[in-house]
């Protein structure tokens, strides 16, 4: 506006057009500031909108696959069936590989059971390996959550000392292990793991443990199967008898 600190009457004279000129262009510019800020806030309420939306359809989908594991888990009570239905059905949630295992009481450690998952090779050298060595209540990750009836998760990269529960040799990257509880009591730890391709994420966690709440009952169920028949078993030998 002033191009010096002396002003002859050419610039006197040009002086309100150049004022005219700055302040229609800042009344310009504020008008488009606001047309873009607006733009910004209305995109970014939509872009909220949809994480929100897709937010919900998500637990409609979690909540509508888990109402019907629930129902696959307790279509019938012989215990090996229900083993197998919940390693299946949980497998595709839960990582690579999916391992379901039953606590021994007299032996104190875990029993694998049911496996599955998309990790075919981790599914059938973890099974293996568990049975081999079975993991003994209060030792590493999964039989610290046998004797605390507590989730726990780990990664490779946190063991110290030890690899009671073969991480290393397995090749995981991380293992999550949910306890299997109804009734108070202890019927099964659900464990999952993953390799470098198949990330942990904290849906992992929650499907784990919405699957073990579910798994629950429809084993205490089983058992009951199971420990009725054995009764009625040996009540009819008695009466052969």
């Amino acid at each position: 506006v002033l191009p010096g600190n002396r002003l002859d009457a050419a610039d006197l004279e040009a002086l309100p057009a150049r004022i005219a000129y700055l302040v229609g262009f800042g009344v310009v510019a504020g008008l488009f500031s606001r047309i873009v800020i607006g733009r910004a806030e209305e995109n970014a309420k939509l872009q909220a909108q949809l994480v929100e939306e897709e937010r919900q359809r998500e637990q409609t989908r979690e909540r509508e696959l888990l109402s019907r594991l629930g129902r696959d888990f307790g279509a019938s009570l012989e215990r090996r069936a229900t083993l197998e239905a919940i390693a299946v059905g949980s497998a595709p949630m839960l990582g690579g590989a999916t391992v379901v295992f039953t606590v021994d009481d007299v032996d104190r450690c875990l029993v694998p059971e049911a496996a599955d998952g998309a990790d075919v090779d981790l599914v059938v050298a973890w099974h293996a390996f568990a049975e081999a060595r079975r993991p003994r209540l209060g030792e590493g990750l999964l039989g610290s959550v046998g004797a605390t009836a507590a989730m726990r998760r780990a990664t490779a990269a946190e063991i110290q000392t030890g690899d009671p529960d073969g991480m290393r040799a397995l090749g995981m990257e991380w293992l999550v292990a949910v306890p299997i509880l109804a009734g108070g009591r202890l019927h099964g730890v659900l464990a999952a793991a993953g390799r470098s391709d198949r990330p942990l994420e904290e849906r992992i966690l929650r499907m784990a443990e919405a699957v073990a709440e579910r798994a629950g009952p429809a084993l205490q169920n089983a058992q009951l199967w199971s420990d009725l028949q054995e009764r009625m078993a040996r009540e009819q030998a008695a009466q052969r008898i």
